[in-house]
């Protein structure tokens, strides 16, 4: 049993970089990735998830304008730049929740770093939280977080994220994925990956 875990933690690669490279960036400016499946997956901790998450925090925090600087004039100006981060603030908190009550050795947590054209750092646009069961060997797909950075198709598809968990699944050669925890986590990616009336095997 532990050695079909080994067999999946095993193709993944380490996570080396330092915490800027982890982090979602504070640049928000329109950006695009090269997608490679094969490597833009890195294991991390769960502390070094929590880290990152937090980290999205102090960037979103950081973009809302303090009313000292819009002055009271504007303040449904502000209500409406914090009203639009609410799904990733919600997500963060619903990821840190998980986090506390997911660290067993069969817990495994994921950051996704496809690297930016025309740099050689790479950013974690996504932390997935999986799980394994060895029992039934399947690979969990249980919730993924988005970074603030990440600026939706235009700059890298989520579909390029499904693929690399699919490469990691398919090089494990051991395991079934199971992405139906997301249709409780994280909907909307769920049903951008498995458009309702488009044959699929996941159900």
């Amino acid at each position: 049993m532990m050695h079909f875990i080994y067999s999946l933690l095993g193709i993944l690669l380490p996570i080396v970089n330092s915490y800027t490279s982890m982090s979602g960036g504070g640049n928000f400016a329109k950006s695009r990735y090269i997608s490679d499946p094969e490597n833009d997956l890195y294991k991390i901790t769960p502390s070094q998830a929590s880290t990152i998450s937090k980290s999205w925090v102090d960037i979103l925090s950081a973009s809302i304008p303090p009313i000292s600087l819009i002055g009271n004039d504007n303040l449904d100006y502000r209500k409406y730049r914090i009203d639009s981060y609410a799904h990733l603030y919600n997500g963060i908190n619903d990821f840190e929740r998980y986090l506390n009550n997911h660290r067993s050795q069969n817990d495994l947590y994921l950051s996704w770093q496809p690297r930016k054209s025309k740099q050689k750092i790479s950013q974690t646009l996504f932390i997935v939280a999986a799980e394994i069961e060895p029992a039934s060997k399947n690979f969990k797909i249980n919730q993924i977080l988005q970074s603030p950075g990440w600026l939706g198709s235009g700059d890298i598809s989520s579909l390029e994220l499904k693929r690399a968990l699919e490469y990691v699944n398919k090089k494990a050669n051991c395991t079934k994925i199971d992405y139906r925890p997301m249709k409780e986590t994280s909907l909307r990616f769920y049903w951008s990956w498995f458009p309702p009336g488009v044959v699929s095997k996941v159900k």
